[in-house]
């Protein structure tokens, strides 16, 4: 009688820990699905909370592409010539773009000076000027400043932006005098307060959909594809556009 009230207790303690498992396999795959893919199809899996609904004003509908980015950064540059560029001329219509120049540099308060460190030392700081500058001054076209900012890109000297303000029709005087008086240094520290509300940033550039970074799975499959990420949640809106069809 006590060898078989000990099988039992046995075959009791076997079922519960069948059991047990089976409950923790369950929870994983609900939170990671049974994709093994990287790329955004996770993505839906694993963040819940994407708002994929595009943002309705009085007249447009649209995704706000927020960018954070360095001007030295080569991973910068080749987001802007590989993914944003070919986006804003494929979808610029439905595209609300931010760009924000400053990536992981420090702003640095004495009394009333403002300095800065950046990342890839004093010439990404005058560049990170020029962009900010450049985007002061196309703030009303964001189209625009993508196509200058993103011909800063080509190379990262002062001759280039003259040269790129001068392709597009952007006044070089007053992006020149920005860059080298007060005003382009207060537009840098607002551009790092702004990137200063992400931290910790993992990577740059970051790039938030409708004010939203995701997932490290997110963020990666925006860089590799921001227009097929762009078009998903317009999609998912029921906003089909033939330029997400090609």
């Amino acid at each position: 009688m006590l060898f078989s009230r000990i099988l039992r207790l046995r075959v009791l303690a076997l079922v519960l820990l069948i059991v047990a498992l089976s409950a923790i396999y369950y929870a994983i795959f609900l939170v990671y699905g049974s994709n093994s893919d990287t790329g955004a199809s996770v993505v839906d899996k694993v963040v819940v909370d994407l708002p994929y609904d595009a943002t309705k004003g009085n007249r447009r509908i649209g995704v706000y592409v927020d960018v954070y980015y360095e001007s030295l950064c080569p991973d910068s540059r080749s987001f802007f010539m590989n993914e944003l560029l070919p986006t804003v001329h494929k979808l610029g219509d439905v595209l609300f773009v931010n760009l924000v120049p400053y990536g992981r540099a420090e702003t640095i308060i004495k009394g009333e000076d403002i300095e800065f460190i950046c990342q890839h030392g004093p010439k990404e700081c005058l560049g990170n000027k020029f962009h900010a500058c450049i985007i002061q001054n196309t703030k009303s076209n964001n189209q625009l400043s993508v196509n200058v900012t993103g011909c800063l890109f080509e190379d990262y000297f002062q001759p280039q932006a003259e040269r790129c303000c001068k392709k597009f029709g952007v006044p070089w005087e007053d992006v020149k005098s920005c860059v080298y008086g007060s005003e382009g240094t207060q537009l840098l520290k607002v551009h790092g307060d702004l990137t200063n509300r992400l931290l910790p940033i993992d990577f740059i550039p970051t790039v938030a959909l409708n004010q939203v970074t995701g997932s490290k799975n997110y963020q990666a499959a925006i860089l590799k594809n921001l227009a097929n990420e762009v078009c998903r949640i317009l999609e998912r809106s029921s906003i089909n556009l033939s330029a997400c069809q090609t």
